[in-house]
């Protein structure tokens, strides 16, 4: 047998994903990029901007915000409902700007998130970030009835 355990080949997949992130950044500075591998490198900038570190650090903080006030129009919330606020953060994680982008339909629900979203200033810093706008997603899910 060959003395080679599995131990090694994680470390590709481990590493990929570092590369992935960074040649969509580089492509995006290169104009000149080849027409086949543009597909390849939208698909990166796809999936990298759907787990951006720092957009779900936004989201958690706001989400921590939410809970702190109560919301009475989410005991009429009968499936999973979406939105999306964009954020304008300052290097220093000051807010100077929030709005709702896509409303979950519910009003009460949309101006609920959109005060949490001043009252949660200062945001995390958004370091090495290239852009001081973030569109954060938000999903208010039903809560399930206690037993």
């Amino acid at each position: 047998g060959t003395p080679q355990r599995q131990a090694p080949r994680q470390q590709p997949s481990d590493a990929q994903a570092n590369p992935a992130a960074s040649a969509s950044a580089q492509s995006a500075q290169r104009r000149t990029v080849k027409s086949e591998s543009k597909e390849t490198i939208q698909r990166i900038s796809q999936s990298a901007a759907e787990q951006d570190p720092y957009l779900v650090e936004l989201a958690v903080h706001l989400a921590e915000e939410l809970e702190k006030l109560s919301i009475p129009a989410m005991s009429q919330l009968n499936a999973a409902r979406e939105m999306t606020l964009e954020l304008r953060i300052l290097a220093n994680g000051a807010l100077t700007r929030a709005r709702v982008k896509e409303t979950t339909g519910i009003d009460k629900i949309d101006q609920a998130a959109y005060r949490a979203a001043l009252s949660a200033s200062p945001y995390p810093k958004p370091v090495g970030e290239s852009s001081d706008r973030f569109d954060v997603k938000l999903v208010f899910t039903p809560k399930q009835p206690e037993r």
